[in-house]
Order: C-alpha cells, then sequence, then structure tokens
C-alpha cells in the first residue's frame, strides 16, 4: 500500500531531515525527524500502526516532541521495554550545543519524573553529534562525538528509565576514544 517513490510524512514547506526509525514493540513504529521552522529546528514525532497507516488521532503534519525554542539537531532514537523509546538530540544554541536525553512513553507522551527539556547529559562548545543510542530492560547507553577543528573523541554514558545518570558512570560521559584532526 505504500507509494514506490516514499511515503511523505511531513506537509510542510520546510525542510525535513535526520530520521530516526524505531519498532514500538507493538508492531509499529515511531518515526521521529527534525523539521525547519524560521531559522531554527524542532524534532516531530509519529506513531504508524502495523498496517503502515498513521495512528488514529496523530495529525499529519507530526506531533513536535522537541519545540524549535531548543534549535534540535540530530535526532537518535531506540525503543524501550514499555512500547516507548528514549530520544537523544542536540540543542544547538550560539556557541554551544546541549546534549540532551529524553524517554516518551508508549502514547508517545514524555515519560513521567523526565525534565520537560530533557536530561542534559553534555554541554561542549566543540560540535556535538549523537551517534548511537542502544536501551535494556532498565536504561540506555548513549554515544556521542565531540568535534573541535584540531581533535575529536568519542564518549559513551548510560541512563536510567527514570532519568538519571546510571550510578558509577561520569555525569558527562566515559571518553571511549581519542583522536587528532582528520
Amino acid at each position: 500500500g505504500y507509494p514506490a517513490d516514499g511515503l511523505r510524512v511531513s506537509g510542510e514547506a520546510m525542510p525535513a531531515s535526520d530520521p530516526s526509525l524505531v519498532a514500538d514493540g507493538a508492531g509499529g513504529a515511531w518515526l521521529i525527524w527534525q523539521q525547519g521552522r524560521t531559522g531554527e529546528r524542532a524534532l516531530l514525532l509519529h506513531h504508524y500502526g502495523e498496517s503502515g497507516a498513521l495512528s488514529p488521532g496523530w495529525p499529519a503534519e507530526g506531533r513536535v516532541v522537541v519545540e524549535a525554542v531548543q534549535n534540535a539537531v540530530h535526532p537518535v532514537a531506540t525503543s524501550d521495554p514499555g512500547g516507548g523509546f528514549t530520544l537523544g538530540w542536540v540543542a544547538q544554541g550560539a556557541g554551544e550545543g546541549r546534549l540532551r536525553l529524553a524517554r516518551f512513553d508508549a502514547l508517545g507522551s514524555l515519560a513521567a519524573g523526565w525534565p520537560v527539556n530533557g536530561l542534559e547529559v553534555a554541554v561542549s562548545t566543540a560540535w556535538l553529534r549523537p551517534v548511537a543510542l542502544a536501551a535494556d530492560t532498565s536504561g540506555a547507553c548513549l554515544a556521542w562525538s565531540e568535534t573541535t577543528d584540531d581533535s575529536a573523541r568519542a564518549l559513551l554514558t548510560r541512563v536510567t528509565l527514570a532519568g538519571a545518570v546510571s550510578a558509577g558512570w561520569p555525569t558527562a560521559g566515559r571518553t571511549i576514544g581519542v583522536g587528532g584532526a582528520a
């Protein structure tokens, strides 16, 4: 039932990019993407049922899950055991980026106990980019890179389902690799 050239998920004239697609555990999927809006970007969400149709009650243009005021970029997501998902992104500001993480329930709403603007994992003047997010039954691990003109490093942290950095993990992540300029 899908068009040969793909299914358009965003009806807006502004650019849409960086999609992240994760299973909902019930045969459907969550789709999160970056949507340009008046010089800033928001993260939008769709939910599709097992048939591939947009779930009833979902707006065709998507539901905003991270407001444009954060200038949210580079979404990365993973399914969680409750049918929802965990989402990582960068809130890009003037001269710095803030790596954030939030968990959403099976209805696509922010999970109880999580900060409205997401848990701030890292703040840096380097270019931040979430690379991978993987979940298990008690939380998720997030890997990201921090790049400057002359160096790069990869970092990793683990967060609980309740929205706290896991015990034994540094609050700003553990460096797992360092390199010079390419």
